[in-house]
């Protein structure tokens, strides 16, 4: 339990820093290819880019690394992403 208030200021640390890729209320969705033509498939959603590169090096190895990318969608009309993000941001201004 001691760990929880230093995992979330790392997360709010990254929120406040990190580069969003142009997007509001960014999504970082890591996908695994599943070998047919444009077919990239769901596997996670992350609050940072870093939480979500960490998942492919836990979780992907070898050639299945080459088969992972990391997508950035938007939570603009996602009203429970966008509240969560704004706690853990520690901002408390209304969108």
């Amino acid at each position: 339990m001691d760990k929880f208030p230093e995992e979330l200021a790392e997360i709010r640390h990254d929120l406040n820093n990190q580069d969003n890729r142009i997007t509001a209320h960014p999504m970082y969705i890591v996908q695994k290819h599943s070998g047919e033509p444009f077919g990239w498939v769901f596997d996670n959603v992350f609050f940072t880019q870093r939480a979500a590169e960490e998942h492919i090096e836990e979780n992907f190895f070898g050639e299945a690394r080459d088969a992972v990318r990391i997508y950035v969608g938007s939570g603009y009309r996602n009203k429970q992403w966008k509240l969560l993000r704004r706690f853990l941001k520690g901002d408390d201004r209304d969108d």
